[in-house]
């Protein structure tokens, strides 16, 4: 078979393969987490409940720390993911124009927002 002619149906399969899955995973809700960062993130953000152990943390809202959550980096350096049992996570974010460096306590059905620097 000639090489062009193979590329033709390749491309053809290809491009309904491609149109296939944009079919299927159009309307779902599918998220491809890969990386650390991505799966801590997500983790963390899907729990109900957030609890402040510090009293001065009441100007931040659930849905602040969940802003402040959703566009940080996870620091693994600094981070404890297997102590027992709740992993502990420093995640780097800004809000305001300010850096923000929250350590969570990430449990098995909540988050507790340890210190907020």
């Amino acid at each position: 078979m000639i090489f062009r002619k193979r590329l033709y149906f390749f491309s053809i399969g290809l491009i309904i393969g491609i149109f296939l899955m944009i079919f299927i995973f159009r309307g779902k809700n599918a998220s491809f987490n890969y990386m650390p960062n991505a799966r801590v993130i997500e983790n963390i953000i899907s729990k109900d409940s957030i609890q402040f152990t510090q009293s001065e943390n009441i100007s931040f809202t659930t849905e602040n720390i969940k802003d402040i959550i959703s566009n940080g980096k996870v620091d693994f350096k600094n981070s404890n993911s297997r102590n027992k049992p709740c992993g502990i996570y420093r995640i780097i974010s800004s809000w305001k124009n300010a850096e923000v460096v929250l350590e969570i306590k990430n449990c098995s059905e909540f988050i507790n927002v340890v210190q907020i620097f």
